[in-house]
C-alpha cells in the first residue's frame, strides 16, 4: 500500500471545469496535481470510464463531496457515489456554526455518518 500522499486540488478551477472539465482535468495533472476533490459532476456520463480516465491522467477522486443536508438526508446515496468514483473519502462543505447547539448537532451527524 503506498502510505504517501497525493497533492489533491479543490474546488479552485470550477468555473474552468464548468467550460472544459476535461481539458481543465488534463490540466491539472500536467502541472503535477494527483488528485482532486468532486461532487456530482464527476458521475456525469458512465461513472467506471470516468474512473478510468481519471486514472489514464494520473488523477484519482480523494474525496466525494456532499452538503450537509445530503449527508443527512441521502447517506446511503453518497456513500455508494463514493465508493463509485473509488474514493475513501467524503468532504461535507462548509456549514454555518452559529450555537453551539448546531455545532453539537453536526458532530452528531458527522460521527453517525463514519463508516470503517
Amino acid at each position: 500500500m503506498n502510505n504517501k500522499l497525493n497533492i489533491g486540488l479543490i474546488g479552485i478551477v470550477n468555473e474552468e471545469a464548468q467550460q472544459d472539465f476535461w481539458g481543465t482535468m488534463e490540466k491539472v495533472a500536467a502541472i503535477g496535481y494527483r488528485g482532486i476533490e468532486g461532487a456530482e459532476q464527476l458521475l456525469e456520463g458512465e461513472t467506471e470510464d470516468n474512473v478510468a480516465r481519471f486514472h489514464g491522467l494520473g488523477l484519482e477522486v480523494l474525496t466525494y463531496s456532499a452538503s450537509r443536508e445530503q449527508l443527512r438526508d441521502e447517506l446511503d446515496r453518497v456513500l455508494a457515489n463514493a465508493k463509485a468514483l473509488q474514493s475513501k473519502r467524503v468532504t461535507v462543505w462548509w456549514a454555518p456554526c452559529d450555537t453551539h447547539e448546531s455545532i453539537l448537532s453536526d458532530t452528531k451527524l458527522y460521527n453517525e455518518a463514519v463508516q470503517d
